[in-house]
């Protein structure tokens, strides 16, 4: 924890940090929350490859050769939903389980309520950085100006990026503070979102951070084996 000598190095005001940092995320996140309000009348774009990936898990067996995009459109033309195009071969099957809770809305509320989640965590992971790492505080000012179309597309699109940095960070943050297990649940669950975080398995290797890469590898590999309890090995053998 940084003493306050240390902090006022950084400020000049008479302002409390909590305070400090909030109205140095505002920039942000007035921009994120246009995004937000914006992405409602959009289409579903990349969300839908998500959403209705859980909902066909959710209602038939038909789980052979999913990464065929066309056998995957056809299995959703069965169950009625039409007018839809989506792709589903670059997702690991984990998506099912993690996106089956937003089955119990409408496809377009279903994506504004993950989108609200993603960012919901995204400001509290970097509020939690700012407090924990006072240099990184005013660099945030220059995220909706470097990040702009990233944060506008990740949002508009439907993707779990905001959601992965959040994760990440807080496996940064616990890592810090030697709450091995928060770590390695916080890195489980972004890898099983996406491929990418799992190269900090490596990273984790090289530094001889065992405890951290035993429990993710656990924690990842328990998941794998309760989805393969219902769906089979198929499609993480072809995934």
């Amino acid at each position: 924890m940084k003493s306050s000598n240390t902090y006022n190095k950084y400020w000049n005001t008479d302002l409390t940090e909590a305070h400090q940092i909030i109205v140095i995320l505002l920039p942000l996140f007035i921009l994120i929350c246009f995004f937000l309000f914006r992405s409602y009348s959009l289409p579903l774009l990349d969300f839908a490859n998500y959403y209705y990936a859980a909902e066909l898990f959710s209602q038939t067996t038909c789980t052979d050769d999913l990464y065929n995009a066309i056998y995957f459109n056809e299995c959703l033309t069965e169950l009625g939903i039409k007018n839809v195009f989506t792709a589903f071969y670059p997702n690991a099957p984990s998506i099912f389980f993690l996106y089956k809770p937003l089955l119990l809305f409408k496809p377009f509320v279903a994506k504004l309520i993950f989108n609200t989640f993603s960012v919901l965590l995204f400001f509290l992971s970097l509020y939690r950085l700012a407090k924990s790492e006072v240099i990184w505080a005013r660099s945030y000012l220059v995220l909706p100006i470097i990040f702009f179309l990233p944060l506008k597309n990740c949002i508009y699109f439907g993707q779990p990026y905001l959601l992965m940095i959040a994760l990440l960070i807080f496996t940064y943050l616990f890592l810090k503070e030697k709450q091995f297990v928060f770590a390695s649940l916080a890195l489980a669950i972004a890898c099983l979102f996406k491929l990418t975080p799992v190269l900090l398995l490596f990273y984790l290797i090289l530094k001889k951070q065992w405890k951290i890469f035993g429990y993710t590898s656990l924690i990842g590999v328990s998941f794998i084996l309760i989805t393969a309890s219902f769906y089979g090995t198929a499609m993480w053998m072809e995934f």
